[in-house]
């Protein structure tokens, strides 16, 4: 088994983690994450991690074809801190050793000009107590894991209850907050009218509402909910979507 240490220098490493972490679009420029977030950071890119009173480590949980098992360790009093240098080190082997968290990202709706350029990704994640928070970070692991692209214009992260908009000409940036959120509770009521707010409908129900609510936007027609113009007030993305084609369950 290969060990990655400098006890010490340990101290030493933390400027340039920190740097790689920003740099990947991982860390905030200028802010720090709990324990608990660098450990699920870890885990998400397949490292089985321990934290001590003066140490942290992290397991490569499965290694490339070839090469030995790979833990990276680092000593200190500061957890946070000898967790970014653990993380920075275990991202650091998976890019020398090709290990990248991208895969084909499934969209559940992306709407398409006629030129068939991608203008928006829609997401349907319709859980109870959904927040910018959670959309923040969810948009953020996709960008992050490159399995979508900053070029491409628009995202919408949907519940029931609320939808959230990034405009990438407003700000493109990982941790970018939403450009604005607006309720969905009167689309969905739109399109199902036996809709009883308080249940939850499944997600294909809402991936097939917000399908054809986004199709009407985009054609114009006159059955399309009269609010519209309200939710995306302050932005062009009625404009943007003018003309353009919804479709659903596909790979962008």
């Amino acid at each position: 088994m290969d060990q990655l240490e400098n006890p010490n220098g340990d101290h030493l490493r933390l400027p340039a983690a920190r740097d790689l972490l920003e740099r990947r679009g991982i860390l905030p420029d200028g802010e720090s994450y709990t324990t608990r977030e660098l450990a699920r950071e870890l885990t998400r890119r397949g490292w089985r991690w321990n934290l001590d009173a003066d140490e942290a480590s992290a397991t490569k949980a499965y290694a490339p074809v070839g090469a030995v098992e790979q833990t990276v360790t680092a000593k200190g009093l500061d957890q946070v801190a000898t967790l970014t240098t653990v993380l920075a080190d275990a991202i650091r082997f998976d890019e020398e050793h090709g290990l990248s968290l991208a895969k084909p990202y499934r969209a559940d709706i992306i709407v398409r000009a006629p030129d068939d350029r991608v203008i928006a990704v829609v997401e349907i994640k319709n859980r109870e107590h959904l927040t910018s928070n959670v959309a923040v970070k969810f948009r953020r692991d996709l960008l992050t894991d490159a399995r979508l692209s900053p070029a491409i214009r628009f995202f919408l992260f949907v519940s029931q209850d609320a939808g959230f908009l990034w405009d990438t000409r407003s700000d493109s940036s990982p941790f970018a907050k939403p450009t604005m959120e607006f309720p969905l509770e009167t689309v969905v009521a739109h399109y199902l009218p036996w809709f009883n707010p308080p249940e939850r409908i499944s997600g294909e129900a809402l991936e097939f509402v917000v399908a054809r609510w986004l199709d009407d936007l985009a054609q114009m027609r006159s059955g399309r909910t009269p609010n519209a113009d309200h939710f995306f007030a302050g932005t062009d993305f009625l404009d943007s979507i003018h003309g353009a084609t919804v479709h659903t369950s596909l790979r962008v």
